[in-house]
């Protein structure tokens, strides 16, 4: 699990792939000529690129908020509450562009025959552990709580409904969240890496309570996961043993071994952490070594002090 990072999108092109598919997407950018120079290193063709402004998404969840807010003050049965999934599906394609194509919470690659969903951070229809509360419907069309999920860790062996809090649970628009003091991880809002630790063997392992529950939660160490990640970290490894062997090696070509993982980078950065502990550690120690094997120099003539006097000679 890695740390994501929402910027809202300000572009819509038109892609074709290899196969003439035609798509539309969203996209960020600082200027169109950059996005222009970012695909033509993919094998997708950039046909247009239109300027986009989130705003209009914006208002149409607003919108729907207004809606749903006013079924639930008219009393209405849950099975009569409709949510617009059309509305946040407008998303998947962005939300997973910003992941990688990974799942936001296990970072498994997400595949074009199984495309994943948008999955509610705090769940919009109801709560496992408070079989009273209503959901966190109030938040059905807030972006701040979409997350792009597999299909494991969206069906009934993954997260779905869960949502544990150590703190006051949430009930209503108006409550603070922050006080919920949520035990799962958001990896748009929290830094994982302060609360997982990823094994030399690939597994996850949770530091606190919130990691420990995410760990659970999520199912980070289910299946393939472990192994998958043990693969990342051993090439990261092999990847760094061969650049190490060119002259021109520099440790600062490292993080661009993240651009090439084929897996979790989360896994990337635990291999290339240790491994530049190890390589610090290794010239910690030579300069230590160079600086013990260093001949002493001679002081200059005019640094050296002037010998005392040596003792009266005995007279004969």
């Amino acid at each position: 699990m890695r740390r994501l990072h929402f910027l809202e999108p300000n572009f819509r092109i038109t892609v074709r792939d290899p196969t003439g598919a035609v798509s539309q997407w969203l996209e960020h950018a600082e200027t169109e000529e950059a996005l222009r120079r970012k695909y033509e290193q993919f094998v997708f063709q950039l046909e247009e690129v239109q300027p986009y402004d989130f705003n209009e998404w914006k208002k149409k969840a607003a919108k729907q908020t207004d809606r749903v807010l006013k079924a639930m003050k008219e009393g209405k049965p849950d099975r009569e509450l409709k949510f617009n999934e059309a509305l946040w599906r407008e998303l998947k394609q962005y939300l997973f562009l910003l992941a990688g194509d990974r799942c936001g919470y296990c970072e498994s690659h997400v595949p074009a025959s199984s495309p994943g969903a948008v999955e509610h951070y705090r769940p919009k229809r109801k709560v496992e552990e408070d079989p009273e509360h209503p959901g966190y419907f109030w938040l059905a069309y807030d972006v701040t709580n979409y997350i792009p999920s597999c299909t494991n860790c969206n069906s009934g062996k993954g997260k779905m409904n869960q949502f544990p809090v150590a703190g006051t649970r949430a009930r209503a628009r108006e409550d603070n969240l922050e006080q919920e003091k949520p035990l799962l991880l958001n990896p748009f809002t929290m830094d994982p890496s302060k609360y997982l630790r990823i094994t030399p063997t690939g597994d996850v392992i949770g530091i606190d309570d919130t990691g420990r529950t995410s760990e659970k939660v999520y199912g980070l160490n289910r299946g393939h996961l472990s192994a998958y990640r043990r693969r990342a970290m051993d090439q990261a490894v092999t990847k760094v043993k061969l650049w190490l062997a060119e002259k021109e090696f520099r440790k600062k070509r490292l993080p661009e071994l993240l651009k090439e993982a084929d897996y979790p980078s989360a896994s990337m950065v635990a291999a290339l952490d240790a491994i530049n502990a190890h390589m610090e550690r290794q010239r910690r120690e030579l300069e230590e070594l160079k600086e013990a094997a260093a001949p002493q120099q001679e002081p200059d003539a005019t640094d050296k002090a002037e010998a005392p006097p040596g003792p009266p000679a005995a007279s004969k």
